[in-house]
């Protein structure tokens, strides 16, 4: 049984629209989608759709004692919710550097675009890690120019690196002639599926992997 709740997070990443695969009152797995323009802006530009026409799955995970093939279902199922939403196009990311390449969305009949665009992030003398937005998020907190907050990282022996950029997967989920369109410029973006290689094992997780 796949539920829908509703919950406004607190995340960077602030999801409001959350789906559940549910075994004897139990849940196994959730989803968690935002909207594209919240993160991933030119996904907007990309397909030429509206802000709440793109629907990102951001966040995802499926209990350890869940059935084969529960996060593939679980993603089908929230597809067919955020479908009924209005949304025309989902997209989701997977992440090497943690030993995600997709496996789910390929199960799932997912289709990838390549690899995202290179960003910088920052690194602590603790070696603690911020993305570009959560170094911009705290940027913004501190009233502060971008450059004049990123020299005050430096000078506290923060490093500057170029992260690894992520696997982006999509699913056309319009119908008619805007999945047609849809349809041709996801065609002509389409790579061949990432391979994990040999060794590599990731987390068991609905939204990446």
């Amino acid at each position: 049984m796949i539920l829908e709740y509703e919950w406004l997070g607190t995340m960077l990443t602030a999801s409001n629209r959350h789906y559940a695969i549910v075994f004897d009152n139990m849940i196994g797995g959730v989803t968690c989608w935002a909207v594209a323009g919240m993160a991933i802006p030119v996904m907007m530009k990309t397909f030429k759709l509206a802000s709440d026409e793109v629907g990102y799955l951001c966040r995802g995970a499926c209990a350890y004692w869940t059935p084969k093939g529960a996060a593939s279902r679980l993603i089908a199922w929230s597809c067919k919710y955020e479908m009924q939403r209005g949304t025309k196009i989902a997209i989701a990311f997977a992440d090497t550097d943690a030993g995600e390449y997709g496996t789910v969305y390929q199960a799932a009949g997912w289709t990838c675009i390549g690899r995202g665009t290179l960003w910088p992030q920052y690194v602590s003398p603790q070696g603690k890690i911020w993305s570009h937005n959560q170094m911009t998020a705290n940027r913004k907190k501190s009233g502060v120019k971008t450059g004049e907050y990123v020299k005050k990282l430096l000078l506290k022996g923060w490093k500057k690196q170029i992260a690894n950029p992520k696997y982006r997967y999509v699913r056309v989920l319009a119908t008619g002639e805007e999945k047609q369109r849809l349809d041709a410029i996801v065609e002509s973006m389409k790579v061949e599926y990432p391979k994990r290689p040999a060794g590599v094992t990731a987390a068991r997780s609905a939204s990446s992997r």
